[in-house]
């Protein structure tokens, strides 16, 4: 005859019960009960150490766990600060350079920050978010707030407008290296390289010496537009061929100031 299907679970709860009194009474009964029972005592101590064993790991694990939460929350609060922290300093500076380009210039500058940009072969041009309704103009000069000539507006709207930088093919300006008197005019050359033309082969240039706005155009003295790259005395023309690094990266992201020549 087929045993009951209810049995099984009491016999389960039979051997839990055994383990709950082995864990509450297993020292008294194992003291007063020898001979035969103390194989089974023996079995329930054992169960009862595993028992405990689970539940002191489960706990440890949910106290890790909690650990890792406030770790990663106290991670994301210390982000958050030092963010907000470079945000203030550069704010910081470039007002600072906003105010040291007006004293020296004698003009108001308009804060801005290039938002955008494009280069596409000789053609590279950002976008600021300063325009018409800011009294940017068309001619107006971009540099950054570190001291870094950037570009020339070419085109303005309402709420923005598009310069030309020292990589665009259409742009030349007239510079000098820095600390001396040999003076030449910036642009675009072969491969899209910016160079410093029209430079003597018997002027003395240095790789790494500075470049810089030279004032004898409609853009203010003193920007970095860059520094010398290479030198090259070998052309078949009188002159040089001074290949320029930009001051400014490739992509120009970040606050920049806006000059009325």
């Amino acid at each position: 005859m087929p045993r009951p299907s209810g049995v099984r679970p009491f016999a389960i709860l039979g051997i839990l019960l055994l383990i709950v009194i082995g864990i509450l009474f297993g020292g008294v009964i194992s003291s007063l009960i020898s001979g035969p029972a103390a194989p089974i005592l023996s079995w329930m101590h054992s169960a009862s150490g595993s028992v405990r064993g689970i539940f002191v790991r489960m706990g440890e694990r949910a106290q890790s766990n909690e650990t890792n939460a406030q770790l990663r929350e106290r991670n994301a609060f210390l982000e958050s600060q030092l963010s907000q922290s470079d945000a203030l300093r550069e704010e910081m500076v470039s007002l600072q350079s906003a105010l040291g380009v007006r004293e020296r210039f004698g003009r108001e500058p308009i804060a801005g920050s290039v938002y955008s940009f494009l280069s596409v072969g000789d053609v590279q041009r950002v976008m600021v978010n300063r325009g018409s309704d800011d009294s940017v103009v068309v001619g107006d000069v971009v540099v950054r707030a570190s001291g870094s000539f950037i570009g020339i507006i070419a085109e303005v709207y309402p709420r923005h407008a598009v310069a030309r930088t020292i990589r665009d093919a259409s742009v030349e300006v007239v510079a000098n290296i820095v600390g001396t008197e040999t003076n030449g005019l910036v642009h675009v050359g072969a491969g899209g390289v910016p160079v410093l033309d029209l430079i003597r082969k018997d002027e003395p240039v240095i790789e790494g010496q500075y470049i810089a706005t030279s004032g004898d155009d409609r853009i203010p003295p003193g920007f970095i537009i860059g520094t010398v790259q290479s030198v090259d005395n070998e052309s078949a023309t009188l002159f040089k061929i001074v290949r320029v690094r930009p001051q400014f990266s490739d992509i120009i992201i970040g606050p920049v100031l806006i000059l009325r020549p």
